[in-house]
């Protein structure tokens, strides 16, 4: 297995495409019940390439991500080789909080006070990018849209 198992609640939820999947096996709603009742570990193996299919689907199309703690924001642009990471960091001595509502006025207010600083990394993929990818979601990172990006980018180049 390349990722994880999806949770029952997550198969629940993908439930209609999962019935096209072990259809597409040749699998039908008796057998399958019988399957789950006679041979579990042949139906857990479905599950696992099911769940294989849709983690490859999902970050397959997926370009950015972000991670963000107390101190340290993170926006992460997937490309086919490498990672390149935006990211927003508190100093050691602020007392700002950066996993709240009030991100934006917090960043502001970080800045204006010389309480943040703004980095930029980019890392060569060692793996596949779609497992990178989830080794990012299981430090607790989440799949975005560009706009943070392009923020702490033109942030970035205003500092220079």
């Amino acid at each position: 297995m390349k990722y994880q198992r999806l949770s029952n609640a997550e198969l629940e939820n993908l439930k209609e495409d999962f019935i096209r999947f072990i259809a597409s096996q040749g699998i039908d709603a008796p057998a399958w019940t019988k399957m789950k009742t006679d041979n579990n570990a042949e139906a857990e193996k479905l599950i696992h390439i099911y769940s294989d299919l849709v983690y490859d689907q999902a970050l397959a199309k997926a370009q950015y991500m972000e991670h963000v703690s107390a101190k340290e924001f993170k926006s992460i642009q997937f490309k086919d080789t490498e990672t390149l990471i935006h990211g927003i960091k508190v100093t050691h001595n602020s007392a700002i909080n950066l996993n709240t509502d009030e991100f934006q006025q917090s960043v502001e207010r970080g800045l204006e006070n010389k309480e943040i600083e703004v980095f930029t990394a980019t890392k060569k993929h060692n793996k596949l990018r779609e497992q990178e990818m989830f080794e990012w979601i299981q430090k607790g990172a989440y799949l975005a849209d560009e706009k943070w990006f392009n923020e702490i980018t033109r942030l970035i180049h205003h500092l220079k």
